[in-house]
């Protein structure tokens, strides 16, 4: 098969997609393991301990959001001095507010559990505001790696990750009762990673140095923003749930959820790796006062080539090939996993590129974006109750509404590809 333009020889050429490569590879490892240890931990485990493990996550995920997403600001810099300064700035917020959260977990931790109806929760969230650190010191390890153009390290950061993971969790309860493997083993997991990616540089991390409130007040601005984008993607992503479970029930939310989890499979596998190459990419030509527009372009053209065949195969493979993995009972979530996949493809040809934003310092643009996303999403639940609309008529009107939007952002960061870089060693303050 030959390649057109002779693109294939480009693509080996090309230390940009040999970066993502690497990243791909420690996605696709990672989930490998995840498939093959499920069935083992599907037969050790009942679903009330995954059910406990899911609140707990849950509740992990937002409190993580104390770091304020500084995490995420570890390739802006020009300098790797500051990049390493936000590593430490990440841990010490993390530190702090594992002291202070621990005490109210303490004191709370029976109301919270009786307030979502599981009992068992309670001693764990004592756990819960050192899991929720380790993620965001997690992305800045990653993030600090890919800097270094360690991208091999990073990559298998996400295989150590879960192998961890789920290795504890298989041995843990051969010795213990109950979830406390799958917990304890979320959090191995989570150690693991940052331990492989700093364990050569750990003193160093924990040793005091200047400059962090400078890197603290340069950051503010898109950490805030990006805070608040959390946020409100979480009720967005809440909305169809409740929606659903409401309006039609566990068995068509259960179908949605699955169709949502495949469709995002080539998301996860090699969007993400794009994404995380990419902000790296476009961070550095930014600090050296290029423009990001050829960048983009190249990236976008390729995302699309990529995108455009493997979710249309999806389109027409999967409303046979649900059931026939997964059983005859699964039908509807193939369908509907047909009619997400024309959404996810401009996710997987958008979502990549989100950051520019952040590069070139639009602090504004992030709860713009998602609070169109949130009262949208609303919009068309609300319709769909209105118009008395089927489980698969409300999916086609989300995916209308996904779609529109994706493209709204894709016109968005491209308009911001093509503004002005500052001069060399300038970097995005957000100010």
């Amino acid at each position: 098969m030959s390649w057109p333009g002779g693109l294939w020889q480009r693509f080996q050429r090309s230390q940009y997609w040999k970066d993502v490569t690497w990243l791909v590879s420690g996605n696709v490892v990672a989930h490998f393991i995840t498939l093959a240890t499920m069935p083992v931990l599907s037969r050790l485990y009942a679903p009330s301990d995954f059910a406990l493990l899911s609140l707990f996550t849950t509740g992990v995920g937002f409190v993580s959001l104390v770091t304020m997403r500084y995490e995420y600001m570890v390739p802006l810099p020009s300098e790797d001095a500051d990049g390493w300064r936000i590593c430490q700035l990440v841990l010490r917020i993390g530190i702090l507010a594992t002291l202070l959260l621990t005490p109210i977990a303490w004191l709370f931790r029976q109301w919270i559990a009786a307030w979502v109806e599981n009992r068992a929760l309670a001693p764990w969230l004592l756990l819960m505001p050192c899991t929720a650190v380790l993620i965001p010191v997690g992305v800045a390890a990653q993030g600090w790696a890919q800097r270094q153009g360690r991208y091999d390290q990073s990559g298998t950061a996400e295989a150590v990750e879960k192998g961890l993971r789920n290795a504890s969790s298989v041995a843990l309860r051969m010795a213990v009762t109950g979830p406390s493997g799958l917990i304890l083993g979320s959090v191995a997991g989570l150690a693991g990673k940052v331990a492989y990616v700093f364990r050569r540089d750990l003193r160093r991390l924990l040793a005091p140095t200047g400059g962090l409130r400078r890197v603290l007040r340069a950051y503010r601005r898109l950490c805030i923003s990006l805070s608040v984008g959390q946020l409100l993607l979480a009720g967005t992503s809440a909305i169809p749930v409740v929606f659903m479970a409401k309006r039609f029930g566990a068995d068509t939310l259960g179908q949605f959820a699955v169709a949502n989890a495949m469709i995002a499979l080539p998301s996860v596998l090699l969007g993400t790796a794009v994404g995380n190459v990419y902000y790296q990419r476009a961070a550095a030509s930014w600090n050296r006062g290029s423009s990001l527009v050829g960048l983009w372009k190249s990236t976008a053209r390729r995302l699309v080539l990529v995108g455009v065949p493997a979710y249309l195969a999806l389109m027409v493979a999967l409303p046979a090939f649900v059931p026939l993995i997964l059983g005859q009972r699964w039908h509807e979530a193939g369908a509907f996993a047909s009619v997400l996949s024309v959404g996810a493809l401009f996710s997987f040809a958008t979502t990549p590129m989100d950051r520019t934003c952040l590069v070139v310092g639009a602090w504004w643009y992030q709860p713009v974006w998602h609070t169109s996303r949130l009262v949208t999403t609303g919009l068309v639940a609300w319709i769909s109750l209105a118009m008395a609309l089927s489980g698969a008529g409300f999916v086609r009107l989300l995916v209308v509404q996904q779609s529109v939007l994706y493209l709204v952002d894709y016109w968005s960061q491209w308009r911001f590809s093509r503004s002005t870089a500052p001069s060399p060693g300038g970097a995005p303050d957000g100010s």
